[in-house]
């Protein structure tokens, strides 16, 4: 069993802000969390529309990079929603397209071709003055392509690589004010 967080499935374009505690946080994250803790802060309110686009290449071979983004968000007096979608390309690196691996029998994928999309939903409303609903909701699929090599170069140690995976989540929340300044939140 592994459980880990990948954060390239989050849009970057719905991220705020990132805040890392250096110290150890296991009093409010559990036991897990004594070397400090990276919190991702998404993107709540947002008004208005951006698009994004970002190109990379390498000086030798052919692993170029190309990530686009849309943000849209909207604000009204009792709520908000705000949408970001994701798409990125990376283009293989073979190792014929570097010194020192250039004499590899096969084509072997040093880097494979990866795509990935991502969308990121959140949206708040209030039902009353003490009562308020929230939803996030994730959705990413990638997927990658490579040539690997296993063992000694041969054609029987070559590994062809196609592999998709679909990852989502969905958060619903309720939020209740009580009396006394207290706070009620069921997520």
């Amino acid at each position: 069993y592994q459980n880990g967080v990948d954060l390239s499935l989050i849009p970057l374009a719905a991220v705020d802000r990132i805040e890392i505690m250096t110290d150890g946080a296991s009093a409010i994250y559990g036991s897990d969390a004594v070397a400090g803790v990276v919190n991702v802060i998404l993107k709540r309110h947002y008004e208005g529309i951006t698009a994004d686009a970002r190109y990379g290449d390498v000086t030798s071979g052919h692993a170029s990079q190309a990530q686009y983004s849309l943000l849209a968000g909207h604000a009204w007096g009792s709520g908000s929603a705000v949408i970001a979608y994701e798409y990125a390309h990376d283009n293989p690196l073979y190792a014929a397209e570097r010194p020192f691996s250039a004499n590899a029998d096969h084509p072997i994928a040093l880097l494979p071709e990866l795509n990935r999309d991502s969308v990121f939903l959140t949206a708040h409303q209030g039902l009353s003055r003490a009562v308020a609903a929230s939803l996030d909701a994730l959705y990413t699929r990638r997927s990658y392509v490579g040539v690997f090599s296993v063992g000694p170069a041969s054609a029987e140690s070559i590994d062809y690589a196609d592999v998709g995976v679909q990852e989502y989540g969905v958060s619903p929340g309720l939020a209740l004010t009580l009396p006394g300044s207290w706070r009620l939140s069921l997520e």
